[in-house]
């Protein structure tokens, strides 16, 4: 077999993944992060910032391990099985390139088959393996009894982690028995990822390298600016300075999570954006035996482009009444709302401090919400719970202490004109 070129790429995989369009790669930290991927002779983890391009290196290296390891196999694990075929597809895809093809006909002598090419098992005619299908993508709550192999899991803690206690724990107890299987068929584990929470599954993994904003010049200054302007402090030192602050500050704590019923009386806000760095935000709350029941979604962009799906929230969920500022807009909002939907559309001149807002009737109810993490946003939820005093975005927050100052707050809570 001719070995030179295969060896020469693996040595310096760069140029053979920009050849294939991946022309983002292009530093001395890509190549490792490839070459330990590909190598997979230790347990370790990676921890790299948001878009560091890390799945796009593991993409690389899983190309390769199926090229240049015929007689092992690879549990690939991300979050959900939909996550795990976007990168199965590709992987797929780049096998099948003509670039691609030369490798493998330059190492074999002919050009290889896909065996089997689905959304999750990948296998090429040299496999000989025994021990199971040499690619195995699954989602992180599949079943993986009966399964042995190397194991790579890619992005396992998501923003899920940093809002639910009880998704932190799952993915603990699901990598935990992930490990076993590695552990017990003297093969690897090796995880990818950002952190979100101080206590998720990354304190249980081993020691990682890691790689900060700072450190990979991949991100531009301007650029870094951009996306710390974009969210919380304490989000942004996570998932980019790859550190965790205190939350000692922050008003609100985990709620309780359920499914949000329809049918009740359920009212609604729209804190609403114009443009520029903020987003719109809407919010349903409907109160059943005490507790709020609360579903929310942060809506990036413009509020003109986002009348649609308002009013075909406000029409599933049966709310009542919507309430809306008009500050801003004079009552345009209200007007194009009422416009389109049965829902009684109602506005309202805000004279409130949003932080005295926020602070009083906000978290006065707090601890009676149940939100609806499946249907809702959760990067409407993370950003109550990121809220603080100094807080550049507060949309989410200012749109449900709007909607329980308007209709929920409770009986021995001060009054105020503004509300």
């Amino acid at each position: 077999m001719g070995l030179d070129l295969l060896n020469s790429i693996i040595e310096n995989p760069i140029p053979f993944a920009r050849s294939l369009g991946y022309d983002k790669l292009n530093n001395e930290i890509h190549k490792e992060w490839i070459r330990t991927m590909f190598k997979l002779d230790y347990n370790g983890t990676l921890q790299a910032h948001r878009g560091s391009y890390k799945t796009t290196c593991l993409i690389i290296a899983l190309v390769l391990w199926v090229i240049a390891k015929p007689y092992e196999n690879i549990i690939f694990i991300r979050k959900s099985q939909e996550d795990v075929k976007d990168v199965l597809n590709a992987v797929s895809k780049l096998l099948q390139k003509d670039e691609t093809m030369f490798l493998m006909n330059d190492v074999y002598g002919f050009y290889p088959k896909m065996t089997i090419d689905n959304s999750t098992e990948l296998e090429l005619s040299t496999y000989k393996g025994t021990m199971g299908r040499q690619v195995l993508g699954l989602g992180l709550k599949a079943s993986i009894t009966g399964k042995h192999g190397s194991v790579i899991t890619d992005d396992i803690v998501t923003l899920k982690d940093r809002v639910s206690g009880a998704e932190r724990k799952a993915t603990i107890s699901q990598y935990m028995e992930l490990a076993n299987i590695a552990s017990e068929s003297e093969h690897r584990i090796y995880n990818t990822g950002t952190p979100w929470h101080k206590d998720d599954a990354f304190k249980i993994m081993p020691k990682p390298q890691m790689f900060t904003v700072y450190q990979t010049g991949i991100i531009s200054k301007d650029r870094i600016q951009e996306r710390k302007d974009a969210m919380t402090s304490s989000l942004f030192s996570a998932n980019y300075e790859l550190k965790h602050i205190s939350d000692e500050d922050l008003l609100f704590k985990e709620p309780q999570y359920g499914e949000f019923p329809i049918g009740g009386k359920a009212y609604a806000h729209i804190d609403a954006a114009y443009g520029g760095p903020d987003s719109s935000a809407m919010t349903i709350i409907s109160e059943v035996g005490g507790k709020l029941h609360t579903i929310g979604w942060k809506m990036p962009g413009h509020i003109e482009t986002r009348y649609t799906e308002i009013c075909s929230r406000l029409e599933r969920y049966q709310v009542l009444a919507c309430y809306c500022e008009d500050n801003a807009d004079k009552g345009f909002l209200r007007k194009e709302l009422g416009a389109r939907t049965r829902t009684m559309i109602g506005g309202y001149h805000e004279s409130m401090n949003k932080y005295y807002k926020i602070s009083t009737f906000g978290k006065s109810r707090w601890n009676d919400v149940i939100y609806d993490m499946v249907d809702g946003d959760i990067e409407y939820i993370s950003d109550i719970m990121e809220y603080n005093e100094n807080s550049a975005h507060d949309d989410c927050p200012d749109s449900f202490a709007s909607l329980v100052r308007k209709q929920f707050k409770t009986g021995n809570m001060i009054s105020y004109h503004g509300g």
